[in-house]
């Protein structure tokens, strides 16, 4: 009987031991799989910003003219000491940067040397052309630049074109079914005009894209000796009024010199006929009588 007791009390004990090491186990797996997990959660976090209140919600962080549409324009004045030069160079930076020259017009000799230039340059590589313009070329003398927000302008076309797409087709598929022949010149006719709408929007689409994609930037080059161009009107003096009001002058005598010169040709025509008949009225007319002398 003891001999019983004693291994009823043997299995017992061994199946404690047994319960006991299990939980051990679990309990030690546990913060090994969150160990594992933990940089992973931080490497979502870092390439993702928390929605404020929302756990587990992430948002891309992006910029808010991602989804513009805009239209980028610049306008430089460089002095340079060879004018040919740094237009070739300015084309190599435009060109390096995936754009290219749309206008070039050159006037050399003496001090009137000088060179405009058009750049097309894209649009993400627009403030780096130009500053790079700017610094290699010469001594920057003037800037102007200026942005355009075209989204909405974008936005439309895409609804329009979209919708005239669609009445196409409708007017395609009525002329499909067309029996009679007048109502198949009539829808041929409609058919003409709202392909032709259709082509005139995505025409101006396909401008309005080119405007976005690829930036305009106007070079003005000119030599070291050329008169740089002025900013503003120059204060006003007695020889500023002196010399408007002699321009003015000039400019009412030549007017009305040029307004003789076009009506001498019938003052010409008309005034000799007229002096003639005024000449022959006069001989035609009778002499006076003479007074009757007094006694």
């Amino acid at each position: 009987m003891r001999t019983v007791v004693k291994r009823q009390v043997g299995l017992a004990m061994a199946g404690l031991a047994l319960a006991a090491a299990a939980g051990c186990g679990g309990s030690g797996g546990e913060p090994t799989a969150d160990r594992a997990a933990a940089p992973a959660a931080g490497a979502q976090q870092d390439s993702a910003q928390s929605v404020p209140g929302k756990q587990g919600i992430t948002v891309p962080v992006t910029s808010p003219l991602d989804n513009r549409s805009i239209v980028y324009k610049g306008e430089l004045t460089v002095r340079a000491k060879r004018v040919d030069e740094a237009a070739a160079k300015a084309s190599t930076i435009a060109t390096g940067a995936g754009g290219v020259v749309a206008g070039d017009n050159r006037q050399s000799g003496g001090s009137s040397e000088s060179a405009d230039l058009i750049l097309r340059v894209p649009s993400a590589k627009f403030y780096d052309t130009v500053n790079k313009l700017g610094t290699d070329l010469g001594d920057e003398l003037s800037r102007g630049l200026s942005t355009d927000d075209v989204t909405e302008a974008v936005v439309d076309l895409d609804a329009r074109i979209a919708g005239q797409k669609a009445s196409v087709d409708r007017t395609r598929a009525l002329l499909v079914r067309a029996q009679a022949i007048s109502e198949i010149v009539t829808i041929e006719q409609e058919l003409a005009r709202r392909e032709a709408e259709l082509a005139s929007l995505q025409a101006r689409k396909r401008s309005l894209s080119d405007q976005v994609t690829l930036s305009t930037i106007t070079l003005h080059l000119i030599g070291p000796r050329a008169e740089a161009p002025k900013d503003g009107d120059e204060p006003a003096n007695f020889l500023t009024g002196f010399a408007a009001g002699w321009d003015a002058f000039k400019a009412s005598v030549n007017g009305a010199l040029i307004v003789f010169g076009a009506m001498l040709p019938f003052l010409i025509a008309l005034g000799i006929p007229v002096a003639a008949l005024v000449w022959l009225l006069r001989r035609r007319r009778p002499a006076p009588a003479a007074p009757p002398a007094e006694g």
